[in-house]
């Protein structure tokens, strides 16, 4: 495992691949597996392979969802009736 300011790469090897999921072992620490589906694995891919996953963080979008979400928010609050209730429809 390498860990970067916004990123992170794990090690993987492939331990098996059974009901249309593999069993993903950590290189790094064999305590470490995750369930992962084989349908978005490499084609091809087989037990005994190594993997590289990067994980990134992606600041920009969390920042245009929370901006959407308050926008949401604020629309809604704007939006009461003077008896409390929510004037919107769905």
């Amino acid at each position: 495992m390498t860990k970067a300011k916004d990123s992170l790469v794990l090690h993987l090897v492939v331990d098996r691949i059974e009901d249309n999921h593999a069993v993903l072992i950590s290189a790094d620490d064999e305590k470490i597996s995750i369930d992962f589906p084989e349908a978005l694995l490499p084609k091809g891919t087989t037990d005994g392979d190594h993997l590289n996953f990067r994980i990134t963080r992606d600041a920009a979008a969390t920042e245009a969802a929370t901006a959407k979400t308050q926008e949401l928010l604020e629309r809604l609050e704007s939006s009461t009736t003077p008896a409390g209730k929510k004037d919107f429809t769905l």
